[in-house]
This record gives structure tokens, sequence and C-alpha cells, in this order.
């Protein structure tokens, strides 16, 4: 099953062969500000299947580990598309809301919980770190 997905403007889409490793919501206060809601609600896929069409840039800081995260988003609209991370680099993160069938994203895990808003709500299933995921 082809899992398929792109900005806004449809400029950039991706396809990936293979369902996602992880899926979650972030917390932290750069996807906070990234997205301008409460969490980031993201997929984590192997990046070996990934096809990206279309031109992406990126935005590039320090994440709390000292590795690189690289945000790509649409050259054309803005729109956030992928997320690379040095720590992580056999991995691609995706935006549920991103997915041309966003009905897949099942998060199982909240992380960076400990800078959520105190008007964010959690899911009562979901395993909780106060933190980044570790390996």
């Amino acid at each position: 099953m082809d899992i398929t997905g792109g900005c806004i403007c449809g400029k950039v889409k991706y396809t990936l062969k293979e369902m996602p490793v992880m899926m979650g919501n972030c917390h932290c206060l750069d996807c906070q500000k990234w997205t301008g809601c409460a969490y980031k609600p993201v997929c984590m896929f192997s990046n070996k299947t990934l096809k990206l069409e279309g031109e992406i840039r990126y935005y590039t800081k320090a994440a709390d580990s000292g590795e690189m995260i690289h945000r790509g988003f649409c050259a054309s609209c803005g729109g956030d598309v992928v997320t690379k991370c040095d720590q992580f680099v056999e991995y691609v993160m995706i935006g549920a809301g991103t997915l041309d069938q966003p009905s897949v994203y099942n998060p199982n895990i909240d992380f960076y919980t400990d800078s959520a808003q105190k008007w964010d709500c959690f899911l009562d299933h979901t395993h909780k770190f106060s933190r980044q995921i570790e390996r």
C-alpha cells in the first residue's frame, strides 16, 4: 500500500511504500511555533522508500540533542512537508495533516509533554514522554 501526500498547493508530493514505524504528537515549542497549534502530529517512516517530487526548502536548527533538525517545506506555498533529523538519519517524519488519507494516522505516543500548553489535551491511551524519544 502506498502512503501519499503533499503540500497545500500540490507542487510538492511524496510517496512512501511502508506503513509508519511510529505515530505521535510532538509538543515541543518549535513544533508549536512551526504549526501554530498545540502540537504537531507526525508519522515516522523509514526513509528508504521516500519519493519526494517538487522543490523543497529546508530550515535547519539544533535540536535539544545538539543534532540538527531539518524542516522541509514547499518552496511555493510554504507548506510543511517533511522533517529530517541527524539523530535519526534512517527515518523521516511526515506531518499527519499532509497525508492524502489522514485517517491512517493513529497516534500511540505524546512526546515533549513538558512543553505542552496547560490548555492542551492528551489522549488517554498514548504513552507519554517528557522530552524527546530515545533510541
